[in-house]
């Protein structure tokens, strides 16, 4: 699953210190005959962006704001605003090659073209009505893959094997991506084309028709007894506002745009704004009714609002930016929107996911089955994009910490095991600072004078005489003459031995605890491997107070950490401990499918074509266990390696984490028996874990920074801008 990369370009703005990226998305086909936008950008009102070039008609000006501040994970802020936010338009291929659509719903319909309304009618049906230059010509549909490296891959071989051209379109319904050989000048020469294929062992394949290169581009637009044909690639279909425009039997909000393509026939696009989009994207990618919290809902918010912004113009030749299927993300229009993730919507407006400033490939899946993986191993193409990878899961369950519980604070009981504390004389006070200065690693003076009460005049002096050459960098008591009481005391050898950099303290996330080791991540994402001890200090926070006892933790729960020289003291579980129950593991969490080698033989013949499966070989698997590299073996001997997430598709399986065994059930044909876990292709945010994490009273951020690495939160505006040619240059406008 391959995607066409953004190029971001940032660039300083003086005075401001605003990140500007700029996206190289490829302009649309007939920039001159899109039908403008009925809004006012920040720029200005519409008719001064007409006087803009024309390649500059499909640009967008994205600008991401100064990273929020993840040390207050539940409600981020942004530092500053420079300006209002102002939408981005997404553009959502709904169908693709249709020669005709009604519309029924919801009157009055406005149909559009080039700012003017043509026909108002309580129904609509557009046509395809292009004039041609050439004949049609002919292609060969071999197959429609879920995979488009795959597809691409198979559109080579194909070449490769029969000397003629192919290609490969995404139908925007199926989100299946179509492999094509040709095309040819007449049905004869692609029927034999389809021979020469069936002599390569393809079959199978079937000839499709289409329009060549287009003259005269046109639409008709009908209404009882009125039809105006309408020249040019695009119409607009409109109703009042709120009421949405019906396709088939959903409705969608913003506008329809009918876009006529290079086949002669109409795709059918749902223009809306970004926020308006994720109404009818969340529900559907995460139910609120089966799982009903908030946090976990702004989690996937953020994580499709990301995907979206990184994603845009990724099918602008089809003139759309993203699909409404799993291929991309599942969008339901009107029909699916829910009070719940509205409000998760509105609460994390205009917020992205960063990596080096720019907004990150924010893939997500249905269930991890226990641990996410690796993107190289999945989408071999994108490792570089290392912010994906693989982390435990909620899923997996929880993990018993058990450690000492401490008599008194946690902090106490540390400093006790460092220095001890019992003694609150002057003089053992002392001691116990020099013995603090001694593991920072500072060379004790023995001509110094003994610490004789406890005032913060009197422990400056006496330090600066035990180490001259620490200086003053650290904090010391007011300089008062009032004697420090026990809890200052206290309070100032913990905060001594931080600054000092006697213990590192910090809040972490929980990866797992293997033997004697315990994983966490940073705040940057990076992982920590430190020593477990039966010493470890264990507890939970219980509002202000710390309540010791064992803790059960799972992947991803906010811990307060304690360490010294790689050995964890303390844990403190951030939150409280939950009461709910994670009672929500998908039941595709385990699976098992029984494929014959028919079966098998079918499928794989489907994706290699003219290849007789007969058996197969894991070569790589990642931290996860999935597969990452497959051999397939022919019944003549030739093999051939797939890898990545064409392993589930040419296998037919839910996802590559499993193990298979040979078996040949009792009154049926011999196969192999396939059990797994997880479901989908396991990278990024694991949705069923989220739900989890948010059960156990972890923030949007917390969920977010766990399953995406080193990511910072930022807020994303774009304007966008759409343009006309000079209306001289405008043929048969309306």
């Amino acid at each position: 699953m391959t995607r066409r990369r953004w190029a971001w370009a940032a660039l300083i703005l003086l005075g401001l210190g605003v990140l500007v990226l700029s996206s190289c998305r490829s302009s649309l086909p007939e920039p001159n005959t899109l039908p403008p936008v009925g809004h006012t950008t920040p720029d200005g009102p519409e008719s001064e962006a007409k006087e803009l070039p024309v390649e500059t008609a499909r640009g967008d000006s994205v600008v991401v704001e100064p990273p929020l501040d993840p040390s207050e994970p539940t409600t981020p802020r942004v530092s500053r605003v420079t300006e209002r936010p102002t939408s981005i338009l997404v553009r959502v291929g709904l169908a693709t090659d249709r020669k005709e659509v009604e519309f029924t719903c919801c009157g009055p319909l406005r149909a559009e073209w080039d700012g003017k309304t043509v026909l108002t009618a309580a129904s609509l049906r557009v046509r395809a009505s292009p004039g041609r230059a050439t004949p049609p010509v002919f292609r060969l549909q071999v197959a429609a893959l879920r995979d488009v490296t795959q597809a691409q891959a198979m559109v080579a071989r194909l070449s490769r094997l029969s000397g003629f051209s192919g290609d490969e379109v995404l139908d925007a319904e199926s989100g299946l991506h179509k492999v094509r050989v040709g095309p040819f000048a007449d049905r004869e020469a692609a029927e034999s084309a389809r021979r020469t294929l069936s002599a390569h062992g393809v079959d199978g394949a079937w000839i499709l028709s289409e329009g060549g290169v287009l003259e005269d581009p046109a639409v008709e637009v009908v209404s009882g007894g009125q039809s105006r044909r309408i020249r040019g690639r695009w119409l607009a279909i409109g109703a009042e506002e709120g009421r949405g425009v019906r396709v088939g039997s959903t409705r969608y909000r913003g506008r329809i745009l009918l876009f006529l393509n290079d086949r002669g026939s109409l795709n059918v696009i749902d223009e809306l704004s970004i926020e308006e989009y994720l109404r009818g994207v969340v529900p559907k990618e995460l139910g609120p009714d089966l799982y009903p919290q908030l946090e976990a809902l702004k989690a996937q918010t953020v994580a499709a609002r990301t995907y979206t912004v990184r994603n845009l113009g990724e099918f602008a030749d089809e003139g759309y930016d993203i699909c409404a299927t799993p291929r991309c993300q599942v969008y339901g229009g009107m029909e699916v929107e829910h009070p719940l993730t509205d409000r998760a919507i509105e609460e994390t407006a205009d917020q992205v996911l960063l990596w080096r400033d720019e907004p990150i490939d924010a893939l997500y899946s249905a269930t991890c089955g226990g641990h996410t993986e690796d993107v190289g191993t999945v989408f071999p193409l994108k490792s570089d994009e290392t912010y994906l990878q693989g982390v435990p899961c909620l899923e997996h369950g929880v993990t018993n910490l058990r450690g000492s519980a401490p008599g008194e604070s946690v902090e106490r009981t540390v400093l006790e095991e460092l220095i001890g504390v019992t003694d609150a004389a002057p003089q053992i006070f002392g001691q116990r600072l020099t013995r603090m200065g001694v593991l920072a690693g500072y060379t004790s003076s023995d001509t110094a004078q003994p610490l004789e009460e406890l005032t913060g005049v009197s422990i400056r002096r006496y330090w600066r005489g035990r180490f001259p050459g620490a200086g003053d960098f650290v904090s010391f008591p007011p300089a008062s003459e009032s004697a420090l009481s026990a809890k200052q005391q206290l309070d100032f050898l913990w905060r001594f031995a931080r600054e000092l950099g006697v213990v590192n303290v910090q809040t972490v996330g929980f990866s797992s605890l293997t033997g004697s080791k315990l994983e966490v991540r940073d705040d940057r994402g990076e992982k920590m491997r430190l020593d477990w001890t039966p010493t470890t200090v264990t507890g939970w926070k219980s509002g202000e107070r710390v309540v010791s006892g064992n803790l059960r933790v799972a992947a991803g729960d906010a811990l307060w950490l304690v360490h010294r020289n790689g050995k964890v003291m303390a844990v403190v579980q951030e939150n409280s401990r939950p009461a709910a129950v994670f009672d929500r593991v998908s039941r595709w969490n385990h699976w098992e499918r029984f494929h014959s080698d028919r079966d098998l033989r079918r499928s794989v013949a489907e994706h290699i074509p003219g290849f007789e499966f007969a058996s197969f070989e894991a070569l790589q698997r990642g931290v996860s266990g999935r597969v990452g590299r497959l051999r397939l073996t022919a019944v003549d001997g030739r093999q051939e390696v797939i890898e990545g997430l064409a392993v589930r598709w040419t296998l037919d399986l839910p996802d590559t984490s499993f193990t298979a065994k040979r078996t040949h059930p009792p009154g049926r044909e011999a196969g192999w028996l396939f059990s797994g876990q997880g479901w989908g292709h396991g990278v990024g945010m694991c949705q069923i874990g989220a739900y989890g994490m948010a059960q156990r009273g972890n923030s949007y951020w917390g969920i977010l920074s766990h399953y995406y690495s080193g990511v910072s939160l930022g807020r994303v505006s774009a304007v966008v801008r759409r343009v006309h040619q000079e209306s001289g240059q405008v043929a048969g406008g309306v």
